[in-house]
C-alpha cells in the first residue's frame, strides 16, 4: 500500500512538472519592426514655419535696433524702391519696422504698419507687429512731449532773460534815485 500510495505521488509529481514545464514554453515570436530610415524627411507643420517666420521676423527687428538712425535712413530708399517694385507683404514690413526705428518717421511707420495689420495671418506675427505699434506710438509720445517741454523750458528761459533785463533796469533806477536823493541832501 505505502508503494501504490508512493506510485502515486510521483505520478503526480511528474504530472505537474510536465505540465508547469509547458507552461514555460515561449510564444510566438515578437513582430520584427524595420529601422527607421537613416535620414527621416523633416516633417514641416504650419507651427514650425511660424516659428521660424517669428524668429526671422525678431531677427530683423534686433538687427533694427543695433544700427544708428543715420545707418537706418541709409536703408529706406533701398527698402522702399523693393517694397514699390514688389508690394509683397514681407517687403513692405521690412520697411514699416526700418521706419519704426528712425526718430521722425514715426507716423509713416504706424500707417503702414496699420495697413498691414488685417493682412497677418500668424497670430505670433499679429502680436510682434502690435508690440511694435505700441513701442513707436509710445516713442512718438514721449517725442511730442519732450519737444513740449522744450518749448516750455525755452519760454521760460526766455521770461528768465526778460526778468533779468528788468531787474537791471530797476536797479539802473534806483541808484540813479539814490544819487538823485543824495544830492539833495
Amino acid at each position: 500500500m505505502k508503494s501504490m500510495k508512493l506510485r502515486q505521488k510521483c505520478i503526480y509529481l511528474a504530472t505537474i512538472c510536465s505540465l508547469l514545464t509547458a507552461c514555460q514554453t515561449p510564444g510566438p515570436p515578437a513582430p520584427v519592426q524595420p529601422p527607421p530610415p537613416a535620414n527621416p524627411a523633416p516633417v514641416i507643420t504650419e507651427a514650425s514655419r511660424n516659428a521660424e517666420e517669428v524668429q526671422a521676423w525678431i531677427s530683423q527687428i534686433s538687427e533694427y535696433r543695433k544700427h544708428s538712425p543715420a545707418r537706418l535712413a541709409g536703408e529706406i530708399p533701398p527698402l522702399r524702391s523693393k517694397a514699390q517694385a514688389e508690394p509683397t507683404f514681407n517687403n513692405r514690413l521690412k520697411l514699416a519696422l526700418c521706419l519704426a526705428f528712425i526718430p521722425g518717421e514715426e507716423n509713416e511707420s504706424l500707417g503702414m504698419l496699420e495697413a498691414l495689420a488685417p493682412s497677418i495671418k500668424s497670430p505670433e506675427i499679429a502680436l510682434i507687429a502690435d508690440l511694435i505699434v505700441a513701442n513707436v506710438r509710445e516713442r512718438r509720445r514721449y517725442r511730442e512731449n519732450m519737444s513740449s517741454l522744450q518749448s516750455r523750458n525755452k519760454e521760460a528761459g526766455r521770461q528768465q532773460e526778460d526778468l533779468k533785463v528788468r531787474q537791471e533796469s530797476l536797479k539802473r533806477q534806483i541808484e540813479e534815485l539814490e544819487r538823485k536823493l543824495a544830492a539833495l541832501k
